[in-house]
């Protein structure tokens, strides 16, 4: 279970976009959050404490906080214990939770990626968005800051560089997790690239290395060209290099 999260406006969607095009299941807080407070429980509880008949609409729940700031804590005690018996429950491997450091929850995780574009872009992209540099900037305000999340991660995606980038960063996780998984059913030994492919029943046929951490491997079947020979030995001269790189933990690097 992976939590993706990071700030307003920074392709935190985009990001599990591409993990369902992948073929991964995912899920979002937000929307389970949302049938929460739909749900005739939750609903019959803020009835009660808003003194309204149901239905009660998020707006309603907005003007009484604003109009008491301490209702928020008896909203959060009403809903959030029925949002992390939700999370609890749902099947997904991918789960996108903006505020998972603000509400605390990141233990319910194996494994937390942080998405930034950077303070620039994503105050350029809320911008957009909102139509107004003023709006963003005091909603970026009253947020936490993605650097403070970034510290905490497992893993960094970045999505200011162009897409095709992205998604290879996306695609270099999923390796590195497929690894993982690889080497805890190999007794704890660390797999090289090399191995790793190999228990795939692939053989490498490039490895490109484009960062200080990433590495992005490219396979194909078994029926080995002489393409695939030459890239195994680059990826074996690399791994040689480098020692085993990403693949012998986890980096904050991309």
């Amino acid at each position: 279970r992976i939590a993706i999260t990071g700030g307003i406006a920074e392709g935190k969607s985009t990001v599990m976009a591409y993990l369902r095009d992948l073929g991964h299941q995912t899920a979002s807080s937000d929307e389970i959050a949302r049938d929460v407070f739909q749900s005739e429980h939750v609903q019959e509880a803020l009835s009660l404490l808003l003194g309204k008949e149901t239905p009660i609409s998020q707006e309603d729940v907005r003007h009484a906080i604003a109009q008491e700031h301490r209702m928020r804590r008896t909203v959060n005690r009403i809903m959030h214990p029925q949002i992390l018996q939700e999370i609890a429950r749902c099947p997904a491997t991918f789960f996108e939770v903006p505020l998972l450091y603000e509400t605390c929850i990141q233990g319910m995780f194996d494994c937390v990626w942080v998405v930034t574009c950077g303070k620039d872009e994503q105050l350029k992209r809320l911008s957009i968005r909102l139509e107004s540099e003023e709006k963003a900037r005091e909603m970026l305000q009253i947020q936490l800051a993605t650097d403070i999340k970034s510290v905490f991660a497992d893993k960094i995606i970045r999505t200011n560089r162009p897409e095709p980038d992205v998604i290879r960063c996306v695609k270099a996780q999923l390796h590195e997790k497929l690894a993982e998984k690889l080497t805890a059913s190999n007794g704890g030994d660390i797999l090289s690239p090399i191995r790793f492919l190999s228990r795939l029943g692939e053989v490498v046929c490039g490895t490109t290395i484009t960062g200080e951490n990433e590495i992005v491997v490219s396979t194909q079947s078994s029926g080995a060209s002489g393409r695939a020979r030459e890239g195994s030995k680059f990826a074996e001269a690399n791994e040689n290099k480098r020692g085993l790189g990403p693949w012998a933990g986890k980096d904050r690097g991309l």
